[in-house]
């Protein structure tokens, strides 16, 4: 997998290191593997659309609504093909949004995994400061119902992922600012300072630079835009009736 060939440089690092990555990797894995599953499975809900309409009212209804010029729905060879391309482009909407959104995870959890590594190091450094200074003595309908879940996971996943950031961000902050830096050369101290002043502005994750994505975000944005998606589908359900 490309998760292998981008830490493969991490081979010969320490074995909290490694460990690190490898669980790192086996989740990414794991979040791929699921997600293809939920996004592919998809297909299979909204096919039982056009099966419920037919038994119901024994009416031929497309897989999605929209028609292919010059081929007739009411025609069981022109309905099958019709069938078929809508497929086909589920199909390829539904490899660019396991693309995208698993691009989306797989930055996030670098930036965690590398948020991870630098506390290690910095925790090697603290042991190594304090043993050299030891020894110096020193201390309804349902396929809206569907894309509403749909959107409610996307919500939620997304939130929880800036969580993630936002704790380990803070836990970085802990692991710079219990660094025993008065042990450290004048040149590294100078450098120290630098690191102190970067974590004065943490990077986080934010929806476009407006609010930061964490749960105090979380409960105030997500209702309100179930909310108001919910009132969208339900005009659009009492315009089509």
């Amino acid at each position: 997998m490309i998760e292998k060939k981008i830490y493969c440089i991490f081979g010969n690092g320490t074995v909290e290191e490694r460990a690190a990555i490898k669980k790192t990797i086996r989740y990414l894995g794991i979040i791929f593997k699921v997600m293809s599953f939920l996004y592919f499975s998809s297909l299979l809900i909204f096919a039982l659309w056009p099966l419920y309409v037919y038994y119901t009212e024994n009416q031929l209804v497309s897989l999605f609504s929209y028609e292919v010029p010059y081929l007739r729905i009411d025609e069981p060879t022109g309905y099958i093909i019709l069938l078929l391309i809508q497929i086909i482009i589920y199909i390829m909407g539904i490899c660019g949004a396991i693309v995208t959104d698993y691009m989306f995870i797989f930055v996030t959890f670098h930036a965690l995994l590398s948020v991870d590594l630098l506390i290690l190091n910095l925790s090697q450094l603290k042991n190594i400061l304090t043993v050299k200074e030891s020894e110096k003595n020193l201390t309804d309908w349902y396929v809206a119902y569907f894309f509403l879940l749909l959107v409610s996971a996307e919500l939620t996943i997304c939130f929880i992922l800036g969580n993630a950031i936002e704790l380990k961000i803070d836990e970085l902050f802990n692991a710079v600012t219990s660094l025993p830096w008065h042990l450290l050369s004048l040149f590294q101290q100078k450098d120290f300072i630098f690191l102190l002043a970067r974590q004065q502005r943490p990077l986080i994750l934010t929806i476009y630079g407006f609010v930061p994505l964490n749960f105090e975000t979380y409960t105030t944005v997500y209702f309100l835009v179930l909310r108001a998606l919910y009132q969208f589908f339900v005009l659009l359900l009492q315009y089509l009736e």
